[in-house]
């Protein structure tokens, strides 16, 4: 959550470098949402040139405090200014996290051992597939698929 990953994101880094000597013809796609495109956001800044061309992030939400690589592999959804986690309104932010932790006690009390991510929502950070399916099939196509056939 904190952007406490980056050791994660080295060894990611390293896989993805074998795999790519192993077969020069892979593509690689990342498909992430909030904390899970910081990672992969994080992955893609640290890939060297040739790697960063064979690789694509899908990422959705993508908290505020994390500077972002925005770059044409990349393909940053958050929800047309709308989610105020990407949007940087701490205000929303905490107010979910209260009603998140007062949900978490209520269901504690209640003899519920729920976790945190499964008692807080933050409004409109969900990302619907219907709404984001036609910019994330045209960035596949335009991107991995066309990027491929044109240079096996």
């Amino acid at each position: 959550m904190f952007d406490l990953h980056h050791c994660q994101a080295r060894q990611c880094v390293s896989q993805i470098e074998s795999l790519a000597k192993a077969n020069r013809q892979l593509k690689f796609v990342f498909v992430s949402i909030s904390n899970g495109a910081v990672f992969a956001n994080q992955v893609m800044e640290l890939l060297p040139p040739e790697l960063a061309a064979q690789t694509f992030s899908i990422e959705l939400g993508p908290p505020f405090w994390h500077g972002l690589l925005s770059c044409e592999n990349n393909l940053i959804f958050n929800n047309e200014g709308a989610d105020p986690l990407t949007t940087g309104e701490v205000e929303i932010v905490l107010a979910s996290l209260l009603e998140g932790i007062r949900n978490l006690l209520t269901g504690w009390v209640k003899g519920k051992n729920h976790r945190l991510e499964e008692v807080w929502h933050i409004p409109d950070h969900d990302y619907i597939w219907d709404e984001i399916e036609p910019t994330v099939l045209d960035f596949l196509d335009r991107r991995v698929i066309q990027c491929t056939t044109a240079n096996p």
